[in-house]
């Protein structure tokens, strides 16, 4: 009878505690060194006894971490894990990280844009570049006093030339490098 009370004691508290390593785990863990398409995590596996390969696009994984559940693992490099309607709660599927490419693709024209406008600083003459659809930049751009003038659309250098009150009619040019 005491091994039926110890063993209900012991599941009782093991389903409502998280997932405890302790030392020497690992010990007696012996898992083959894994061949993987994608990445390899370090001591990425059970209480970190063993290398596991990254989850690549498509594959389920951890969206969130949940209480008493065997994690599901981690997307690779440029892949995040995106939590699905459909599935299990926590879990999800690894996507590509379209915000780290999003980043990573501002022309130069929306970059100096964005600085702009989270600058706290404003100057007389100072202007706020307009991209086009493509994120170059617009042959005509003004400043804040009214002057407007012609920039190359690939980098925005102005031609000091063109500088004039109101419209500076501008044909899209490129100062060659």
């Amino acid at each position: 009878m005491s091994f039926i009370a110890g063993f209900l004691l012991f599941s009782l508290i093991a389903s409502s505690q998280s997932m405890v390593c302790f030392q020497g785990i690992c010990d007696n863990i012996q898992k083959p060194v894994e061949h993987c398409k994608g990445t390899t995590i370090k001591n990425g596996g059970f209480c970190g006894c063993y290398d596991v390969c990254a989850k690549q696009e498509g594959d389920e994984c951890d969206a969130e971490a949940v209480r008493d559940r065997l994690p599901l693992g981690k997307c690779d490099v440029g892949l995040t894990c995106q939590a699905q309607s459909n599935m299990m709660f926590g879990s999800g599927k690894c996507v590509k990280n379209t915000k780290q490419a999003a980043r990573e693709t501002h022309t130069v024209c929306q970059q100096r844009r964005m600085q702009s406008m989270i600058s706290m600083v404003v100057y007389r003459g100072q202007w706020f570049p307009k991209c086009d659809e493509e994120g170059l930049f617009m042959p005509e751009q003004c400043d804040n006093t009214g002057m407007c003038f012609c920039v190359d659309i690939h980098s925005g250098a102005v031609h000091q030339e063109t500088k004039v009150q109101g419209s500076a009619n501008c044909m899209p040019t490129t100062v060659a490098p």
